[in-house]
């Protein structure tokens, strides 16, 4: 894992008084190096250990499962095989792509972050059309944040703006704007909360995460903060329609004192929430300190929990710094309340087929190991995937992928069909 500092980073919320950063403690687990493409891919690391126990506290929790070693081995190999590239003609290029989804009949529409648009392919590949523009007014954008389709719209989440764009998917005509929870006024919670995350729930709802920083009143070296989320659901219109379902701790915030302010930054060496939706309403969760995924019902009632035993990677701090060594690395060397271990993952994807993705730390740099689980938490494949091309997306049989060119920087989308064994996904 490595840090950079970078200056003037700005955290603000709706409700709270913006909090200045003027140093950003930026972690990146795996550093992108030049790493050859594989369209076919097999399991390599074995990440399973048969003499690693389930902790007390999973072991004491209603409703779970302890899966064994032997359940890990057990699971299927998976392929990617090569199909097609978004964004590599001159006459559309990207910025930054970033969020992708994948309609009824094909289309892709993939978010460019840098120019504030969408831009929509054919199932061929083909250019077809771009949605929205960069600005303030009604289908604009200043910081597209998700891209998600429900029949046949899309809409996409501006986390600048707070409020979600609708648009026609045959057209790509602008419908309407929402704001995100029009209501959150009627929520004394929310008052110093801003939105984490948007996940999209049946019949044209979302699941709101709404997270809130606990800013510590005496900080005198650096100090580790936990941050909470909070999530509700909201429905077409931006209403919530109800108080939480339920709470959870989310994520880390780092606090110093730097002159006569307090600075801080999100950091990643600590676990970070992770979540998702199914298509059948169902709510996914993992908290990272171990392989452990609950699912909830949209009531926010824990069903069933899936712990699987893997060994958990330990984290050094020793390689933690990249760049310029100075006073400030050294302090944060001495001061920071480094984790014992790495998050067991960083990733989770939910696709159309009932099948939850989630990406497994390894010993492996540059490497990761993503595993498929189906909805009731059964380990059907796994397989490893060079870590600088990030799996984006799954719908569909199609796995689609954000690949960056060597030397160039330049960036674009590949998909890939999927082939779980010998059979096509």
């Amino acid at each position: 894992m490595k840090m950079m500092f970078e200056t003037k980073y700005m955290i603000s919320t709706e409700q709270q008084k913006s909090t200045e950063l003027i140093v950003n403690l930026r972690a990146s687990r795996r550093s992108l190096r030049g790493v050859a493409i594989f369209l076919i891919v097999m399991v390599t690391a074995c990440t399973a250990d048969s003499n690693i126990q389930a902790p007390d506290h999973i072991l004491e929790m209603d409703n779970v499962t302890i899966h064994s070693a032997e359940d890990i081995q057990a699971a299927d190999t998976l392929k990617l095989i090569y199909k097609q590239s978004y964004g590599e003609s001159d006459d559309v290029m990207f910025g930054s792509p970033s969020f992708i989804d994948v309609d009824g009949s094909g289309r892709v529409y993939i978010a460019d972050r840098q120019e504030n648009d969408i831009k929509v392919f054919n199932n061929e590949g083909e250019f077809v059309r771009t949605v929205g523009r960069s600005g303030d007014g009604p289908g604009e954008f200043r910081q597209i944040s998700s891209v998600l389709i429900e029949n046949h719209s899309l809409w996409v989440y501006d986390n600048n703006l707070k409020r979600v764009n609708s648009y026609d998917t045959e057209t790509g005509h602008y419908n309407h704007g929402s704001r995100i929870a029009v209501n959150r006024s009627d929520f004394e919670d929310l008052d110093s909360r801003y939105v984490r995350g948007i996940h999209r729930l049946p019949n044209s709802r979302f699941l709101i995460d709404f997270l809130k920083t606990e800013m510590p009143e005496n900080v005198t070296g650096w100090e580790t903060v936990q941050n909470r989320s909070s999530f509700y659901i909201m429905n077409h219109h931006g209403e919530l329609t109800g108080g939480p379902i339920f709470e959870k701790p989310s994520s880390y915030h780092v606090m110093m004192v730097a002159g006569p302010r307090i600075t801080g930054t999100p950091v990643d060496f600590y676990p970070s929430l992770q979540v998702g939706a199914a298509g059948n309403g169902r709510i996914y969760v993992m908290w990272p300190e171990h392989f452990l995924l609950e699912i909830y019902d949209e009531r926010g009632e824990q069903e069933q929990a899936i712990y699987y035993p893997i060994e958990r990677v330990s984290y050094d701090p020793a390689g933690s710094f990249d760049g310029e060594q100075n006073e400030l690395t050294e302090r944060a060397r001495r001061e920071v309340d480094f984790p014992a271990f790495e998050p067991v993952s960083d990733r989770m994807l939910m696709d159309d087929r009932d099948r939850v993705w989630v990406s497994v730390n390894t010993h492996e740099p540059n490497k990761d190991e993503w595993w498929v689980l189906d909805l009731d938490g059964k380990l059907l494949a796994r397989f490893s995937w060079p870590s600088d091309e990030p799996l984006e997306t799954v719908r569909g049989d199609h796995v689609y992928t954000k690949q960056t060119e060597p030397g160039s920087g330049l960036q674009n989308v590949v998909r890939y069909r999927i082939q779980i064994g010998r059979q096509d996904a």
